[in-house]
C-alpha cells in the first residue's frame, strides 16, 4: 500500500515548498503489532532579525540526497537544526502527535493534515517528492509589502509505541520536540513532509495573515 497525495492549492497570499518522502518497511513478521505515530510541530518566527531562513530550507532541499531511509532521516535533521538555530526568533508555537494502531488510519490522518496546511496556500514553488525535483516560477513574490514572519511546518509519520511528544505550548517544549523529531531512527521514519511560508525569501506574512490562517499557534515569549 502506498502513501498518498492530493494537491489543494486556494486563494491566500502564502507561497509554498513542501518536501515529502515516504519508507515502507518490509512487512517481517506478521504477528508484530505495528503501532503508528502522526505527529505536527509548527513554529511561527520573526524573520527581520534572522533572515535566510527561507534560502536554507530551499538549498537544502535542492542539494539533499533522499534516496535512503537514513538519507531521509538526515534531511529531517537538518532541516530541524536550521529552525533550532533560530530560537530566538521563534514566536508562536504549535504541536501534537497521535499514535494509531492501523496504517490506514495513520494515512488518512496524514493527508487530512497535509490538505489543511497546503490549503491555507496559493502557489507551491518548490516540491521534492521520492528525490524528484520540480520548481516553477512564484508569481507573487516581491510584489508584497513587507511581512514580519515565516511559519515553517512539520509533518511526521512515525512507527513507534508512543507519541513522539505531547501538546506543545511553550518554547522550552518546542525546543524539545524538535530535537527528539530530529533524533528519529531512519528505520522508524515512515513519512515525512516539510512546508514553509512564504517559500521566497523576498516573501513574508503579516501579523494579520499569521493570525488568519494559522489559528492554532500559541504566542510565546
Amino acid at each position: 500500500m502506498f502513501w498518498f497525495w492530493l494537491f489543494v492549492a486556494v486563494g491566500s497570499v502564502a507561497l509554498i515548498a513542501y518536501c515529502i518522502y515516504y519508507y515502507l518497511p518490509p512487512s517481517g513478521d506478521k504477528n508484530k503489532k505495528h503501532i503508528f505515530a502522526i505527529s505536527k510541530l509548527q513554529v511561527a518566527m520573526l524573520v527581520g532579525t534572522y533572515p535566510g531562513v527561507q534560502c536554507q530550507l530551499t538549498e537544502l532541499a535542492l542539494n539533499s540526497d533522499v534516496e535512503s531511509a537514513t538519507d531521509r532521516a538526515e534531511f529531517l535533521q537538518e532541516s530541524v537544526l536550521i529552525v533550532l538555530r533560530s530560537r530566538d526568533n521563534w514566536t508562536h508555537v504549535c504541536g501534537n502527535s497521535q499514535i494509531f494502531a492501523s496504517r490506514e488510519e495513520a494515512a488518512q490522518i496524514f493527508n487530512q493534515l497535509s490538505i489543511q496546511e497546503r490549503s491555507k496556500l496559493s502557489v507551491e514553488t518548490l516540491s521534492v517528492v521520492n528525490g524528484d525535483i520540480r520548481r516553477r516560477q512564484s508569481v507573487s513574490a516581491g510584489d508584497r509589502g513587507p511581512g514580519e514572519y515565516i511559519v515553517v511546518t512539520f509533518l511526521i509519520g512515525t512507527e513507534d509505541v508512543r507519541p513522539l511528544f505531547g501538546d506543545i505550548c511553550d518554547v522550552g517544549k518546542l525546543k524539545i520536540a524538535l530535537e527528539k523529531s530530529a533524533a528519529t531512527p531512519a528505520e522508524n521514519l515512515l513519512i515525512f513532509e516539510l512546508i514553509w511560508s512564504p517559500q521566497e525569501e523576498t516573501d513574508s506574512l503579516t501579523g494579520d495573515e499569521l493570525l488568519s490562517s494559522y489559528a492554532d499557534l500559541i504566542q510565546v515569549d
